[in-house]
């Protein structure tokens, strides 16, 4: 066993170092038995540590000096960078290769080595006190998580796949319906001209017929000119002549008439000023129902430029979205499209936050009212990083021009990783500095065979 070798590799080494010792003192020169020189040693760099190579003396990986072979691994501390001791603590600086067969391989500072603590799980760092080799057992748990996680980004991959065809079949009907909405709109745009020009005729003649005196005389039709003189004749027959007044009469009237202080006479402004409201109200009510059923052509094609401008506004606007959706940046194959608007409410210790793509974002506080922490405005490329949730995505969106922050004396800001997950959900924000949010969201979008290739890549240890 690797543990066994080591130990009694390092009994000869110490019980050599204690004879070379004692030669010493007596003045003779020998030559000590030493842990081998690539022990502790990273792979990539075990060129370095064979003497097989020709190498008279071993160089120090950062050039700073040479020195004799027996000087590597013999628990001393040579080279600056810590490089001729990665078998010993002597270098705290140090590096120490775990093997780890049936596991993965890692790197220890050397100061751990003979700490007493199992850090490798082969136990090749404890040479001094053994440690189980529990690597394989490691090995088999960690393949099995690798093996879920590769069926949760296949089955992923294909909810991404999935969504780019949804964009495509969009994009495909935008193209279509676009030029198709432009025509409509020119025709919707003529209808309304048109019922306009149509209502300017309808009042210039409705403002002649009020202001006759203002208007040009319009010769009459024989059938019209009889009904005038009909009316002139008319209106002839019941004028009457002027009848002196009977003095008598007119004094008995106004004895009746005339007021006493026991008497108070209503005028009849006073009975229009009683009953104006009430007639203000019933004429309201019957100009409303005349216009419901029996519209004047004036009103008629005020409500027909309504409807038809109101027409007018909505193409506009369904040009708008196609035209969005035919120029806008939804990713490189279109995998966010279908996240559009798509908002998400999750609570991370004391605040619920919501997030939506491609429009704003929020630190809700009651009923869905809270802060701003902005606006989207756009993707940015930044270094994909690790995290609990996974490798983030290399694009991020971000949210500016939130609410005013006293403590940043500017508006808060925002920004939007993604990482691979099965489902699209909000899995963290965070405030790293103030005022200043950083949240994590997981999606389909970001999930590919890259990433599928990776992970099994992984299992190969």
């Amino acid at each position: 066993m690797p543990g066994s070798t080591c130990t009694s590799a390092l009994l000869v080494r110490h019980l050599a170092v204690a004879v070379s010792t004692s030669l010493l003192l007596l003045g003779a020169c020998t030559t000590a038995i030493q842990i081998p020189p690539t022990f502790g040693a990273h792979p990539s760099k075990m060129s370095h540590y064979s003497p097989a190579n020709g190498n008279e003396k071993f160089s120090c990986l950062d050039g700073s000096k040479s020195i004799p072979w027996q000087w590597v691994n013999d628990d001393y501390c040579d080279c600056t960078d810590g490089s001729d001791e990665p078998g010993t603590s002597a270098c705290p600086q140090g590096q120490f290769h775990c093997t780890n067969a049936d596991y993965k391989s890692k790197d220890i500072f050397s100061s751990r080595v003979d700490d007493r603590v199992c850090d490798c799980c082969d136990g090749s760092d404890e040479s001094l006190h053994p440690c189980p080799n529990t690597c394989r057992q490691l090995g088999r748990m960690e393949r099995d998580k690798l093996q879920k996680a590769i069926e949760t980004v296949k089955k992923a991959v294909e909810l991404r796949e999935s969504l780019i065809e949804n964009a495509k079949a969009a994009m495909s009907r935008a193209k279509t319906e676009l030029p198709k909405l432009k025509d409509l709109l020119l025709v919707q745009e003529k209808a309304v001209a048109d019922a306009q020009e149509a209502l300017s005729v309808v009042v210039s003649q409705k403002q002649a017929s009020e202001n006759p005196a203002d208007a040009k005389e319009i010769p009459l039709t024989q059938s019209q000119k009889r009904v005038k003189e009909g009316f002139k004749s008319s209106a002839t027959e019941q004028e009457q002549p002027d009848v002196p007044e009977d003095e008598s009469a007119h004094s008995t009237t106004d004895k009746i008439l005339t007021p006493t202080k026991d008497v108070v006479m209503a005028s009849p402004s006073m009975f229009l000023t009683a009953f104006q409201p009430m007639m203000k109200s019933v004429g309201k009510v019957f100009s409303t129902f005349k216009s419901i059923f029996f519209p004047t052509e004036e009103e008629k094609l005020r409500s027909e430029i309504g409807n038809k401008s109101r027409a007018v506004a909505d193409t506009k606007k369904s040009i708008e979205e196609n035209e969005a959706i035919l120029e806008y940046d939804w990713g490189h194959d279109s995998e966010f499209f279908g996240l559009n608007k798509k908002c998400m409410i999750e609570k991370f210790r004391d605040y619920k936050y919501e997030v939506c793509l491609f429009d704003k974002g929020s630190q809700l506080v009651n009923f869905g009212v809270g802060t701003s922490l902005g606006t989207f405005q756009g993707w940015a490329e930044l270094p994909t990083k690790a995290t609990a949730w996974g490798t983030t995505h290399h694009r991020v969106q971000q949210f500016r021009n939130g609410q005013y922050c006293p403590a940043l004396r500017g508006s808060r800001e925002l920004d939007v990783s993604f990482v691979c997950q099965d489902e699209t959900r909000l899995l963290e924000v965070i405030e790293p500095t103030p005022c200043k949010y950083s949240a994590i969201i997981g999606t389909p979008a970001v999930c590919t065979q890259k990433l599928v290739d990776e992970i099994q890549q992984e299992m190969e240890f």
